[in-house]
């Protein structure tokens, strides 16, 4: 039951920080260094390491989705709790998000060709 409320706790504190939420107020520099390092810095770096490994290539590739996911909502939590920026931390989340949706179809057709 814990990890339930953690869930209600999490999703009611980025439902807070969306409310005041202004995506203009970011600065560019975090938005693109944020969401390159995990949209395509990452997963390449990931890709190289598993080539090397002899795992089969459908793990590889759950993997690399895995590498591939947008951020958490339990950033938030870190965010607010040492009070880093939590405004920005929704931001980065709600964009990454929004930007994973239309990656995640070139993710699929790469998988589909690679790994699959």
């Amino acid at each position: 039951m814990g990890a339930y409320g953690g869930i209600v706790l999490q999703l009611f504190l980025l439902g807070t920080f969306m409310y005041g939420l202004k995506i203009k107020e970011i600065k560019l520099s975090l938005l693109v260094g944020t969401l390159s390092q995990k949209f395509i810095i990452v997963p390449i770096i990931s890709a190289i390491i598993l080539s090397f490994t002899s795992l089969p290539l459908y793990v590889q590739g759950v993997i690399l989705m895995e590498m591939m996911t947008p951020l958490a909502v339990a950033n938030i939590n870190l965010a607010s709790l040492y009070n880093c920026r939590p405004k920005d931390t929704t931001t980065l989340i709600l964009l990454s998000t929004i930007f994973f949706i239309p990656i995640l179809f070139l993710l699929s057709s790469i998988l589909s060709k690679f790994y699959i």
